[in-house]
């Protein structure tokens, strides 16, 4: 992790930082501008291919006064320095805009409001979260003693990062705070479309007993009718009963992956669910949601925490059992990462690289254009008589052959047909770790299958 951050002497605030993850952002040339120290930090952080990403931390006074003149101050501060404006601006505002934002609901200070307003107007920044939710109700900040619920933190950003911004979120924080963890995700809106990607079998299921017992039930099927297919035909033959296995094999896994989320997260997206209904419930007075809400609220939180520790734990144990020990778990810990920097477009082949090109940002077609491009790589200068060409492969293949002539134990070696004990010896030795095929299957899978007898899962 880098941290940059701004403490300054107030003794009421412990300050304003960032906290930027080396392993997924650019964590070099970040310039950072403290408008005021322990209040405001600007920073301004490479984000892809020459664009920069401006954030502004903001952790605003409680006294309605000190907040209106906090507001008044960063105004100024961008009329009259060379920093660049922010296209995101995010913290603890210590006040609301509306009183949808407070339960009991009420506005606040009118002077405050239109100072941050006022900001707010000079910066183009808006509130994603109540874009993106409509007049849904959420709040970021709890007085557990009376109940009062208020959204004080809050994120603001421009209109052309909302464009492309989703999953803006209020949800319990792990740790002990009286605020929630307010977060949205943020493209690059340059990005090329990229779709869903490919699916992938998710490794925890080959220690799922219900999960290894269908792939038995499978398997066993796949070989009975192998066994009774006879004549094979276009339309019936082994290939095509190994692909109808590989997509049942790939249904069962996605069926139940969901149904084996643990009971923790599943309890904390019903309850979240609840407390939503409860908060939003137009029948209810403002008394009884603040009444009923609290205690789901506390149920959360306390959920949160104990998934929060369950993880630390598992990571503790983890790297105290293989971290000193060279492993891939260890390889992985101590080797350099750098954000990936995508390929933004590419020209498209039906267009002049020098008068007017036109380029592709669509991930799929993009793709087509590579493939396209080296297989015209590939094939240029190729002979087009298919007969002369055949004829040529034909001398180079006998005279590697009379080059290479192997003795015959060499050859009786090679003619050994193959068995079961030589597949499951190479599949023995197949690295796992490694990426799937097309069909998401990785190597633990047929791992798991070879020795499922092993294993002998419960029925």
């Amino acid at each position: 992790m880098k941290i940059i951050f701004s403490q300054g002497n107030n003794p009421r605030a412990a300050g304003v930082a960032f906290v930027i993850n080396k392993d997924i952002a650019i964590h070099r040339d970040i310039v950072s501008h403290e408008i005021i120290p322990g209040r405001a930090l600007l920073i301004s952080i490479p984000w892809h291919s020459d664009m920069m990403l401006t954030m502004l931390n903001v952790y605003a006074p409680n006294n309605a006064s000190e907040n209106e003149n906090f507001w008044a101050d960063i105004t100024n501060a961008f009329d009259t320095q060379p920093i660049p404006l922010p296209d995101i601006m995010m913290g603890d505002f210590n006040m609301v805009e509306d009183a949808i934002d407070r339960l009991p609901s009420h506005g606040d200070n009118a002077a405050t409001c239109k100072s941050l307003f006022e900001l707010r107007s000079q910066l183009s920044l808006k509130d994603g979260w109540r874009i993106y939710n409509g007049n849904e109700k959420g709040y970021t900040y709890l007085q557990k003693p009376n109940m009062i619920r208020s959204r004080i933190d809050r994120i603001y950003s421009t209109t052309k990062i909302l464009e492309t911004a989703a999953e803006w979120d209020i949800s319990a924080a792990p740790m002990e705070t009286d605020h929630c963890l307010t977060s949205v995700k943020i493209t690059n809106p340059s990005m090329p479309w990229q779709g869903p990607g490919r699916w992938k079998l998710p490794l925890f299921l080959l220690k799922d007993r219900e999960f290894k017992r269908d792939a038995k039930k499978l398997t066993e099927k796949l070989d009975k009718d192998i066994s009774e297919l006879g004549s094979r035909t276009q339309n019936k033959n082994p290939q095509l009963l190994f692909k109808t296995f590989k997509d049942t094999i790939k249904e069962t896994a996605t069926k139940r992956a969901k149904q084996t989320i643990p009971k923790i997260i599943k309890s904390i997206i019903l309850l979240k669910q609840e407390h939503g209904t409860i908060i939003n419930n137009p029948t209810l007075t403002e008394d009884e949601k603040m009444a009923t809400a609290g205690p789901i609220q506390n149920r959360i939180e306390q959920l949160e925490k104990k998934r929060f520790q369950k993880a630390k734990m598992t990571t503790i144990t983890r790297y105290a059992l293989e971290g000193e020990t060279v492993s891939k778990y260890w390889s992985n810990l101590n080797k350099k990462r750098e954000p990936r920097d995508p390929i933004y477009s590419l020209r498209r082949l039906d267009t002049n690289p020098t008068n007017q090109p036109k380029y592709e940002k669509n991930s799929t077609r993009m793709a087509e254009i590579a493939r396209k491009y080296h297989e015209d790589l590939l094939t240029q200068g190729l002979h087009p008589d298919e007969g002369e060409r055949e004829a040529a492969i034909e001398t180079v293949l006998e005279e590697i052959d009379d080059a290479t002539k192997l003795n015959e134990p060499a050859k009786n070696k090679l003619g050994t047909p193959i068995d079961e004990d030589i597949v499951k010896l190479a599949l023995k030795e197949s690295a796992s770790g490694s990426a799937p095929g097309i069909n998401g299957l990785p190597y633990e899978f047929w791992k798991m299958l070879a020795n499922i007898e092993k294993t002998k899962p419960e029925e």
